[in-house]
């Protein structure tokens, strides 16, 4: 019998499925995990040895693993699924004592997952009185407090934010993405889509290639890199061009 502390909360049925970062290779804290196998351990509480942690918003992951770590690779990352039942004394972090890996995100996977998610949290669950086509075609979207999420998969989208700790994800194409805040992520994945950002915001561009043999653009760069004023200038439009960031006018 489970004996859960004060403090701890049982989770839904819906914080069962949820995202998990790792070290490159699949590993956390030492352990090593792959995709497609189930892990049971013996722990029962939140910080502790024997159980294994994961998060339902994808973009909670990178409060514990960089999206870059110091020697420049990528952190990797996987949907998982709680197989014995999760608690959490946050609703952000969230621990069980058994976990499936279900599957491996590639980098562009692991961003569209926040995209989404953003999306499907923020700005489609909206009333029409608070945002009107927010999830439609050349939306404007504007945020001025800390901790901002924002969604949006309209092409064209204007979004600024001047709060601090915001997640900003947009899919559609031809956004522009305008953050004035600190210590905030954003992620414009969408075709011909840009970025500007003040020093030390996380900012994701990808980089998109018709395919003639499938009538389609399709991905062929995702990139991320964080604004230092050196490489990457403040308040500078960017966008992604032959796999580099390149400064571009705002026209």
């Amino acid at each position: 019998m489970k004996v859960y502390q004060k403090g701890w909360n049982m989770s839904n049925e819906n914080n069962k499925f949820g995202y998990k970062a790792y070290n490159p290779g699949l590993v956390c804290r030492g352990y090593q995990y792959k995709e497609g196998e189930t892990y049971k351990k013996n722990g029962h509480g939140i910080c502790c040895h024997g159980v294994t942690h994961y998060c339902v918003n994808p973009f909670d992951v990178l409060d514990y693993y960089p999206l870059v770590n110091e020697e420049g690779k990528f952190s990797d990352f996987t949907t998982v699924e709680a197989i014995d039942e999760p608690i959490t004394d946050d609703n952000k972090k969230f621990a069980t004592s058994t976990i499936k890996i279900v599957a491996k995100l590639g980098f562009d996977g692991f961003i569209k997952a926040c995209v989404d998610f953003l999306y499907e949290k923020t700005i489609k669950n909206m009333p029409e009185s608070k945002i009107k086509n927010s999830s439609g075609d050349y939306a404007k979207i504007g945020s001025s407090g800390d901790y901002a999420q924002i969604g949006s998969s309209g092409d064209y989208a204007q979004i600024g934010s001047s709060g601090n700790s915001a997640q900003i994800g947009s899919s559609g194409y031809s956004a522009q993405i305008d953050v004035s805040g600190t210590d905030s992520v954003c992620a414009a994945i969408g075709i011909e889509s840009k970025i500007k950002a003040k020093v030390g915001n996380w900012i994701t561009l990808a980089e998109w290639e018709y395919n003639d043999e499938k009538k389609r653009y399709v991905p062929i760069c995702v990139k991320s890199a964080k604004v230092d004023s050196e490489i990457l200038k403040e308040d500078t439009w960017y966008m992604l061009k032959d796999g580099e960031f390149v400064e571009v006018d705002n026209g």
